[in-house]
């Protein structure tokens, strides 16, 4: 399901992160030692500038532009740069640790799309294949259009769509599908939120929010308007029944 991947990718994330602070740690010590390649530099990067990341992390703090924050940069296998900013909660109660597990929210995107690339390299599925072949579900889903009609008036219709959802709609989110906050469609945004399709409201079901979203029409034609959306998550789901 859609929340179980999400959840995965995260738990997977977040024990790499707690599995390894020491380690990290004892490699920028060895780095803060290491071998510079210049006056104040270290693996070609300067460690003044390296030292503004924490003064400028605080002011974003102090503004309450969030809580608080881990920074990290390394480069050539190296890490250079590992501090932690702030607080790990609104009230502000508890210091970040270097170790904190953060939620991913759109960064799972680019997690999936590797992984469905990798299935695509191992032969399990093809960039042109319709996505109706593992989700039937979206088989049959429409496309809303808008016109004048000889009166004037705004005419709101839905239509089959031009072509079939592709694979790599969903990897380059040309799908038709969109974000109901985002959505400028009045009436697709309602129906994307009385749906719970992103399950704002309480959990879904994959199979559920695939059953929901087939009676939704897309915003736009396959492959002819590029909008951020959901179609990664329905490539979770996709790769899900792939697998």
């Amino acid at each position: 399901a859609m929340i179980n991947l999400k959840l995965v990718v995260a738990v997977t994330i977040g024990s790499l992160l707690i599995a390894t602070p020491t380690t990290m740690a004892q490699q920028l010590s060895k780095t803060a030692r290491g071998q510079p390649n210049g006056q104040g530099d270290v693996q070609g990067m300067s460690r003044e500038r390296l030292a503004r990341i924490a003064p400028a992390m605080k002011a974003q703090v102090d503004k309450g532009v969030f809580p608080g924050a881990v920074t990290m940069v390394a480069r050539r296998g190296q890490l250079l740069h590992f501090e932690a900013h702030g607080f790990l909660d609104d009230a502000k109660s508890k210091p970040m640790p270097k170790d904190a597990l953060f939620r991913l929210a759109s960064m799972t995107k680019p997690i999936v799309s590797v992984a469905a690339v990798m299935m695509i390299e191992r032969g399990d599925m093809r960039l042109h294949d319709l996505v109706s072949l593992w989700l039937p579900e979206l088989k049959d889903v429409k496309v809303e259009t808008r016109k004048i009609d000889k009166e004037g008036k705004e005419v709101v219709e839905d239509v089959a769509p031009n072509r079939p959802i592709l694979l790599h709609d969903l990897l380059r989110h040309t799908a038709g599908f969109v974000y109901g906050n985002t959505a400028k469609s009045p009436r697709i945004k309602e129906m994307y939120q009385k749906a719970n399709i992103e399950a704002r409201d309480s959990e879904i079901s994959g199979d559920d929010m695939l059953k929901a979203l087939g009676a939704i029409p897309l915003a736009h034609q396959p492959g002819t308007f590029w909008e951020y959306s959901i179609a990664v998550d329905v490539l979770g789901l996709l790769m899900e029944r792939v697998a």
